[in-house]
C-alpha cells in the first residue's frame, strides 16, 4: 500500500509548510539517514543534510539533485562524535565517548536549538531513531543499548512535555530492528529491510499517535512480542542467541 501514497496523501504532507518546506537529517551519508534523505526529497521536501565527511555529503547532494532537480540540498558539516579527550586516553574509551556523544548529547543539543523554531512552524515533527536494543538489552552492546534507551526516554518525555504545553510538535521515537546498511551487513530478508525500504515505510508512519513507533509492521511484530513475554525470557533469548552466533562465527574462522 505504501507505493500508492501520493505526495498529497502522504502522512508527511501536513508538515509541508509553504512552497519550500525543509527537513533536517543527521547522519545523512549512510544507512537509514541516507534513505530518509532520498525519501524526503521524493516527497518534495528540501533537505539539510548533516555529516562529518564533506566528500560523502557532496556525493549525496549530487545524487539527490540529479534525481530531483527542483529540490534544494544544503550541507551541514559537523562531527557529532567529536570529543575533547586527551590523546593519553585509550582509543576504546575515545570510541565509547564518541558513540555516547552521537547518540545522546548531539541529538539533545540539536533538539534544544531547533525546538523554538519548530514550535513556531507547526505542525512539525521530531523523529528520533532509537533501537530494539533499548528494550531487549543484548549482551556485548550494553553501551549502545544504554544510549538508545536514553534516546527512547528522552523522546517519550519530550512528547509528554509538548502534549502538556499543547503545542503541535509531534515527537516520535522509532524502535529500529535489524536493517541492512553500511554498518550492518545482515542480508535483506522478511525481518531485515534495506535502509531505503525502511526509510520509506518509516516516513509513511509519522502520523501515528506515538510517541513510540516502529518503521514497519514486521519490526512492530517483533517489538510487540518482546513487550508481551516476561523479561526473563527476553534475557534468555538474548543470551543464547548471542552465544549461538558466537559459535557460528568461530566455526567460520
Amino acid at each position: 500500500m505504501g507505493g500508492l501514497l501520493s505526495a498529497a496523501t502522504h502522512p508527511l504532507s501536513k508538515y509541508r509548510h509553504g512552497n519550500k518546506p525543509y527537513a533536517i537529517v543527521t547522519g545523512a551519508t549512510y544507512g537509514i539517514g541516507r534513505g530518509l534523505v532520498f525519501e524526503l526529497a521524493r516527497n518534495n521536501f528540501n533537505v539539510v543534510i548533516h555529516g562529518r565527511n564533506p566528500e560523502k555529503l557532496h556525493n549525496v547532494q549530487r545524487e539527490i539533485i540529479d534525481l530531483y532537480p527542483t529540490i534544494s540540498v544544503q550541507i551541514a558539516i559537523l562531527d557529532a562524535a567529536e570529543n575533547t579527550l586527551s590523546d593519553a586516553i585509550t582509543n576504546v574509551v575515545k570510541e565509547l565517548h564518541a558513540m555516547m556523544n552521537a547518540n545522546t548529547l548531539f541529538p539533545t543539543s540539536l533538539t534544544r536549538q531547533l525546538l523554538p523554531q519548530l514550535q513556531r512552524a507547526v505542525p512539525s515533527v521530531i523523529l528520533n531513531l532509537s533501537s530494539g536494543a533499548a528494550i531487549t538489552y543484548p549482551p556485548f552492546l550494553s553501551t549502545y543499548a544504554g544510549s538508545k534507551a536514553y534516546n527512547l526516554a528522552f523522546s517519550h518525555a519530550l512528547y509528554n512535555e509538548m502534549t502538556h504545553l499543547k503545542t503541535n510538535v509531534h515527537v516520535l521515537a522509532a524502535l529500529v530492528g535489524t536493517v541492512n546498511s553500511a554498518a550492518n551487513k545482515a542480508p535483506v530478508s522478511f525481518f531485515c529491510p534495506s535502509s531505503m525500504q525502511y526509510a520509506k515505510t518509516l516516513l509513511e508512519r509519522v502520523d501515528q499517535h506515538g510517541p513510540v513507533i516502529t518503521g514497519n509492521w514486521q519490526h512492530g511484530l517483533q517489538m510487540a512480542f518482546f513487550n508481551f513475554i516476561p523479561h526473563w525470557i527476553v534475557d534468555y533469548l538474548m543470551i543464547h542467541v548471542t552465544h549461538n552466533d558466537s559459535i557460528e562465527k568461530n566455526k567460520d574462522k
